[in-house]
C-alpha cells in the first residue's frame, strides 16, 4: 500500500509540471443497477490540458457489490471526454461531457 502512494504522489508531481491534473477516489458511493447497489469505490481521474476554459478527461473506477450472504460482483468503468471549466484561478467548478463504458463481472 505505501508503494503504492508513493507511486501516485511521484506521477502527481510530474503530472503537475506537465499542467496536468491527477485525482484518486476511495470509499463508499451509490450506484443503483439492475443487480443491486454498488457501494464501495476506487478510482482515479486524469485531465490534461487544464489550465484553460477546455481541457480533456480520463476516468477510471472500479466498484464492488457484497450482498449478504453472496458472492462479490465487480463494476469496472473506464471513460472519458471534454471538461468545461471556471477562469477562476483558486477555485475551478467543471461540468464533464464524455461517454463511459464498462465491464461487469455479476456472480
Amino acid at each position: 500500500m505505501l508503494r503504492a502512494v508513493l507511486e501516485f504522489c511521484i506521477a502527481a508531481t510530474i503530472a503537475a509540471a506537465q499542467k496536468t491534473e491527477i485525482g484518486a477516489t476511495i470509499g463508499n458511493a451509490t450506484l443503483f443497477t439492475a443487480h443491486g447497489r454498488f457501494q464501495e469505490a476506487a478510482g482515479v481521474e486524469g485531465c490534461v490540458y487544464c489550465e484553460g476554459r477546455f481541457g480533456a478527461f480520463l476516468e477510471y473506477s472500479h466498484w464492488w457489490l457484497t450482498p449478504p450472504g453472496g458472492q462479490t460482483s465487480l463494476l469496472d468503468l473506464g471513460g472519458g471526454g471534454l471538461r468545461i471549466q471556471s477562469r477562476n484561478k483558486r477555485v475551478r467548478p467543471f461540468f464533464d461531457l464524455g461517454v463511459s463504458l464498462g465491464r461487469y463481472d455479476g456472480k
